[in-house]
């Protein structure tokens, strides 16, 4: 009988957690394998990988790593989660291995990733998906999870429901909590009206959340953007209520003042960035939606010059 391939491409903190957690579960109708490129590639099939996590250290093997499309042969579904900026090339280069049936299970920062891929492939399907979790990889091979959010949330609305709990099962008995939304626009938007905000504001002001919230200059911007931010969702058909917006808000003013994201952090390293993701796809689809969005707009000129 043929076993049920999933390929994890972009083993960094998120693919490593997912992949980790599904390698070491070892199901028998189940095929891991993980994408890699260069020095992953090596560490992960001499080594294997360590997923240090707070229910205990898994030494995860996959089935298989490779980065040869010929190798890895056809995928049934494919866990995404490589940064937006290397969505097309890492998904173009792949290509040989998606068939009619195959899925792609986007779990990376952004909105209408779905359509993105579609774009990409046309061809092949894609569901909409998040994850909320803290998870690192520290060195080559070795991603640490921290913290007691680790969720799965996933969707669509043209699969077959049946096809999407029986990857929502693989997930569980692995030991990753999966859910299946009816609702995964409004659990994707929600989710990115907290980064895109949060990601925005650290990287324009190269500073923690907390020089932000404290500099009466700086501190009203957030607001801001979560308003602006909820009447692009609201006109894209989005319901954010205010009491949604509102908790966001209370979120981002009660985090540690340390605070950064991701984006930040690469901009520091002055190499790739989300901003196109996070910032500017909010500016973009303003503007086909007739919906004012000057603060992010403003932020969003600074960040590409």
């Amino acid at each position: 009988m043929k076993k049920y391939t999933i390929a994890v491409l972009g083993i960094g903190g998120v693919g490593g957690y997912i992949g980790g957690k599904l390698a070491a579960a070892r199901l028998p109708d189940v095929k891991i394998v993980f994408i890699a490129r260069g020095q992953t590639l090596d560490v992960l099939k001499r080594d294997g990988l360590k997923l240090i996590a707070d229910e205990g250290d898994i030494l995860a093997r996959p089935d298989l790593v490779s980065d040869d499309p010929i190798e890895i042969g056809p995928i049934d579904l494919l866990v995404c989660s490589v940064k937006g900026y290397d969505l097309k090339d890492s998904l173009l280069k792949y290509e040989a291995c998606f068939t009619g049936t195959t899925v792609i299970l986007p779990l990376l920062n952004g909105i209408g990733i779905a359509e993105k891929i579609h774009a990409i492939l046309p061809g092949i399907s894609s569901w909409e998906g998040i994850i909320y979790i803290v998870a690192r990889q520290v060195e080559k091979g070795v991603v640490k999870q921290t913290g007691t959010l680790k969720e799965v949330i996933f969707g669509s609305k043209t699969a077959a429901k049946e096809n999407m709990q029986h990857v929502a099962t693989i997930f569980t008995l692995a030991g990753i909590k999966a859910i299946v939304s009816p609702e995964i626009d409004l659990e994707i938007w929600r989710k990115f009206l907290f980064i895109s905000v949060m990601a925005t504001l650290t990287s324009y002001y190269h500073s923690p959340i907390g020089g932000i919230r404290s500099d009466p200059a700086k501190a009203p911007h957030i607001q801001r953007l979560v308003e602006e931010l909820q009447a692009v969702a609201v006109a894209n058909g989005i319901p954010i209520t205010d009491q949604t917006a509102a908790a966001v808000l209370g979120r981002i003013n009660g985090l540690p003042a340390g605070t950064t994201t991701s984006m930040y952090a690469d901009f520091q390293r002055g190499g790739s960035t989300e901003v196109e993701e996070l910032t500017g796809d909010v500016v973009r689809l303003g503007q086909r939606l007739g919906v004012p969005t000057p603060v992010y707009a403003e932020i969003y000129r600074g960040l590409v010059r």
